[in-house]
This record gives C-alpha cells, sequence and structure tokens, in this order.
C-alpha cells in the first residue's frame, strides 16, 4: 500500500486546490444584468438578459411584452435566530428593491434589482407615459464582487503552492 497522508500534510495542496475553486467562482460570478426597454409602435417592451462567465455566457433571458405599469415592488427579511443577540446584526432589517413590470395580459415579471431599482421604474414610468421617448438602458455589473473573489483565490493559490515548495 501507498504511503497515506494525514490531512495536515496536504494542507497546502487543499489551500491551493481551495484558491482555485475560488477563482473558477470568480469566473463564473463575473457577468451582469442587462435591461433593455424600448416603445415598439404603442407597446412598451422590455428585456433582460442575465450573463455569467466573464459575460460569455448567457444564464437567463426574461421578457416583458406589453408593458402597461411599473412599481419597484420592496421585501424585508429580519435577522432573526441565526444571529447571536450579542452580534450587531442582531434584529437587523435586510431590504431588498425589485423592479416590477405588469404586463397587459396580467403578468408581474421580476426585471432588475438593487439600490437604484427606483431610478429605473421612474424612467420605465416616464416611457410608458409619453409616447415618444427614448428607451431605456440599465446594466448591473457583478464584476466587483468577482474581483473581490479571485483576489482571496489568487491568495489562496499562492500560499498553497508557496507551502507546498517548502514542504
Amino acid at each position: 500500500m501507498g504511503d497515506a497522508k494525514s490531512i495536515t500534510e496536504r494542507g497546502p495542496q487543499i489551500f491551493a486546490g481551495a484558491g482555485v475553486l475560488l477563482l473558477l467562482l470568480a469566473a463564473y460570478v463575473a457577468g451582469g444584468d442587462a435591461l433593455d426597454c424600448a416603445r415598439h409602435g404603442a407597446n412598451v417592451d422590455c428585456e433582460v438578459t442575465r450573463t455569467r462567465f466573464l459575460g460569455h455566457m448567457t444564464a437567463e433571458r426574461v421578457t416583458a411584452s406589453d408593458v402597461v405599469d411599473v412599481r419597484v415592488r420592496t421585501s424585508y427579511a429580519q435577522n432573526g435566530p441565526v444571529e447571536s443577540p450579542d452580534s450587531p446584526y442582531a434584529g437587523r432589517t435586510t431590504t431588498n428593491h425589485m423592479v416590477a413590470a405588469k404586463t397587459r395580459a396580467g403578468q408581474e415579471v421580476d426585471l432588475v434589482g438593487g439600490d437604484r431599482s427606483g431610478q429605473v421604474a421612474d424612467d420605465l414610468v416616464a416611457l410608458l407615459k409619453n409616447p415618444g421617448g427614448a428607451p431605456v438602458t440599465f446594466y448591473d455589473s457583478f464584476n466587483v464582487i468577482a474581483g473581490a473573489i479571485a483576489g482571496f483565490g489568487l491568495v489562496f493559490t499562492a500560499f498553497g503552492a508557496m507551502a507546498m515548495r517548502r514542504a
């Protein structure tokens, strides 16, 4: 039988492997959500394209045809029993905003979310009210988050590789 190594002896390989997995996760996360809404005759149509893998893969495409109304839907989540009572996050409320479009057929379609939801909704309402209005476009990039994940991945991989060379 071969020489069995303990988990502590495999630590550098595990550390470097975790770094490589973080780099793969960063590549997946890189991309964003693109919203395009335009008037086609009397109708306003919207399309959201969600991309991943450095923007090269379309993960989802959402369409809202013949939009008649737009609103910002806000949801709240209370940090409850998961947090320790001594935690500074205990009892805090998390807020999420989502632009939702209502179609003439009665469907409610989630478009994009985030801090700029109010401005996007205002732009869409202006487009609905003005027959000569300019198209509404919005892009929400996840590249900053992907960059942070990649940075951690590089650090893990580099330290793991250095530890393997010393072992």
